[in-house]
């Protein structure tokens, strides 16, 4: 599939119509550009059905939360605000639990995966980097168990 992006000179994507494993006609976009992604259109699906996956006017709306972010420290800053605001409005966590409760939820979220995630928190939370790390290891060795 890669070879035949890179020998089509019109852009690094390719479009075709094939069959799915069940027999159905699909028509196919293939992009490649940081890395794959296929986009596949079932030709035999009514286009009534079609459309109304796409609007949802006899439906309550429940809107997704998007984040459009190009800075990873404000990314990891918001996150942080967020789950902060979230972890002290519950009083059903003691006081004592809440910075461990924040440093989960971000470790779930995947924030430490980001570079500057352990400084940026633990100065938020004014913890040592040494106490971010332990509670990390503590949830990737509970992890592990499970």
């Amino acid at each position: 599939m890669l070879e035949q992006i890179n020998a089509n000179n019109g852009g690094p994507y390719i479009n075709y119509i094939s069959k799915s494993k069940y027999g159905q006609p699909v028509k196919s976009s293939t992009i490649a550009i940081f890395g794959m992604i296929c986009i596949n259109l079932y030709l035999d699906t009514p286009l009534l059905s079609l459309l109304e996956s796409f609007t949802t006017l006899d439906k309550p709306v429940e809107f997704v939360s998007e984040n459009f972010i190009n800075d990873a420290e404000a990314l990891i800053t918001h996150s942080l605000e967020k789950v902060k605001y979230d972890v002290n409005a519950d009083s059903s966590i003691p006081v004592l639990h809440k910075n461990r409760e924040i440093i989960s939820i971000l470790y779930y979220q995947g924030i430490f995966k980001l570079k500057s995630a352990i400084r940026v928190v633990s100065q938020d939370l004014n913890l040592s980097k040494n106490t971010v790390y332990l509670h990390i290891c503590a949830l990737e060795e509970n992890r592990s168990l499970v």
